[in-house]
């Protein structure tokens, strides 16, 4: 077969050494195997016969990065944005597959970096670039930081405020469209606070909405006493998107009542990733054919019914660049949507450095697996699926099994045990265990009867003969 080549388009990176990552190479790639010689300077790329061609659509490819905590999954995508920001001053290379390096010198390659922990100045600390936050640039660091001003705290807030502003401004395109944000919040209202009166909108005064800015966003009535729930509509977000600067607070409102500042974690972290990530993308679609996505561990804080929908809802964006999703994950979810061509496994040695191993260690494939399955490969859980509770309570229950003699409360603490467990082999294994142990002890009692009978039995017979 040929291969239509990409003038840029990430298949390998070679990491010589970074954070715990020493001389370990990493392939990004399903349509190729590749191996890189450090002291050669040779890249072999080597075409995958397996590959399936478009397989995600839409222009899109993903990559999923799998490992245990500590084994350098957030080290990876680090790296990968220090490799391109840095390439001279690194010892990061990232190839494309014509083998050549992908820097900020590759003028169509634009990057977006997600991690939700990056709150503060922290991040920038420990790398040798800064962000850049302007359209002009090559890469950009969400979710933005936080107001040097507040000291770097954590401001809900301010968080939700920056989620409003995205979605105002995304409300008049297909972002709004996006099934995962409807199937928790559709907004029909916009509701506004201002220190000025707005005359566009005098009619819409509202006092539960004032109310609401008072109890929930806790504010300084002097400054922003002038509160509004307008409908959604074209001339309406107009109006407000023209005047933004005249409000302090922005908000939701949908059909139920429910506000953005009432959603729950969850539901506000699926919103900002949703909609973050869109309103970044169309910004770099008409300046860049190449779009890296770094995510890191976008599942954290969701229900299990959102993590599954995550890869699903991603490559629905549909933009002209092509895109590159590369997420770290701990979910199964993840894993059993993508083919295990598209994992990147990770593992330690005895020293805790990163190792990139060939993947499972009891199943083959991924792709369309059962969570439980994966979860049950040794890969994510050495110790099993049970909880380290529950399983010493079970052990402890073999353990007294085991004896020799169980005192009548330790028969009953057995029992109690054995009867809450929800596994049905292991708790019809204990019971087996248990019955054994009643019939034994039966038995044993048979047993000291039928002795204590011919004892009796014996001393009748010795005192008749006595007299």
């Amino acid at each position: 077969m040929r291969w239509e080549v990409f003038v840029v388009e990430l298949v390998y990176l070679w990491v010589e050494d970074y954070k715990n990552i020493h001389r370990q190479g990493f392939n990004f790639s399903p349509r190729f195997n590749c191996d890189y010689d450090p002291d050669t300077n040779e890249l072999i790329i080597e075409e995958n016969d397996d590959y399936i061609e478009n397989f995600f659509g839409g222009n899109t490819d993903v990559t999923v990065i799998a490992g245990k905590n500590g084994s350098g999954k957030s080290a990876i995508l680090k790296s990968i944005l220090e490799g391109f920001v840095n390439p001279d001053k690194t010892n990061i290379k990232l190839f494309d597959s014509n083998k050549e390096i992908i820097s900020t010198n590759s003028d169509n390659t634009y990057i977006i970096y997600w991690d939700y922990s990056i709150t503060d100045e922290s991040f920038k600390e420990l790398t040798t670039f800064q962000d850049d936050d302007e359209l002009s640039g090559v890469y950009q660091i969400l979710p933005s930081k936080v107001d040097i001003n507040n000291e770097g705290k954590i401001d809900i807030i301010r968080d939700i405020q920056n989620l409003a502003k995205t979605i105002l401004f995304n409300l008049q395109n297909e972002a709004k469209d996006i099934k995962i944000i409807q199937d928790f919040f559709t907004p029909l209202y916009i509701l506004l606070s201002s220190k000025e009166e707005v005359n566009d909108f005098d009619e819409n005064t509202d006092d539960l909405t004032f109310n609401y800015f008072k109890d929930f966003y806790d504010y300084n009535l002097e400054n922003s006493s002038h509160c509004y729930r307008v409908e959604i509509n074209d001339e309406n977000i107009n109006k407000i998107k023209n005047n933004i600067s005249k409000y302090k607070f922005i908000d939701f409102e949908d059909e139920r009542g429910k506000k953005l500042l009432t959603l729950s974690f969850g539901e506000l972290q699926l919103m900002k990733i949703m909609l973050m990530l869109y309103s970044s993308i169309r910004k770099a679609e008409d300046n860049f054919d190449y779009i890296v996505l770094l995510l890191d561990e976008l599942e954290l804080g969701l229900h299990p019914n959102w993590q599954k929908k995550i890869i699903s809802n991603l490559i629905k964006f549909k933009p002209k660049s092509k895109l590159k999703f590369i997420l770290t994950s701990h979910s199964p979810f993840f894993i059993s949507d993508v083919p295990k061509e598209n994992i990147v496994f990770l593992d330690t040695d005895k020293h805790g450095n990163c190792l990139a191993v060939d993947g499972l260690k009891e199943k083959k494939e991924t792709f369309g697996a059962n969570i439980h399955t994966l979860l049950s490969d040794s890969f994510f859980m050495e110790d099993g699926l049970m909880g380290d509770f529950a399983k010493g309570k079970i052990d402890e229950v073999i353990k007294l099994l085991g004896k020799e003699l169980l005192e009548p409360s330790e028969i009953k603490y057995c029992e109690q045990i054995i009867s809450i467990i929800g596994e049905p082999i292991i708790k019809n294994k204990l019971q087996k265990m248990l019955d054994s142990k009643r019939l034994k002890k039966i038995d044993e009692i048979d047993a000291i009867k039928d002795t204590i009978e011919e004892l009796q039995k014996r001393l009748s017979e010795l005192e008749n003969e006595k007299s």
